[in-house]
């Protein structure tokens, strides 16, 4: 009985956390609507300014994320000119770089 208790207190936990991440993302994403960002987008543009010039391998890491997410998620910033990416002397790699002032 002691252990059925403790899974529905870290389920009860786990439960807990997600709603309060979504609904901090929600409160995120409605502060950003007139800059027309999303809470991850804007994660991922302060991550980049803080990083420069890194990797997709590099930022995907510090992101703890997929690189083919990361990328995806990238197209869209690329394509509203906030993000550019370039080749790297190595032409497998791509660097990523802030465009925002």
């Amino acid at each position: 009985m002691g252990r059925r208790n403790s899974k529905n207190r870290t389920t009860c936990t786990l439960i807990s956390l997600r709603m309060t991440t979504r609904n901090t993302a929600r409160l995120f994403d409605s502060a950003l609507a007139p800059v027309e960002l999303q809470s991850t987008q804007f994660t991922m543009l302060t991550t980049i300014e803080g990083h420069d010039g890194s990797s997709i391998n590099e930022l995907a890491t510090i992101l703890a994320m997929g690189r083919t997410t990361l990328t995806r998620n990238l197209k869209s910033l690329e394509l509203r000119k906030r993000v550019r990416s370039a080749a790297d002397e190595d032409k497998r790699m791509r660097r990523v770089h802030i465009t925002l002032s």
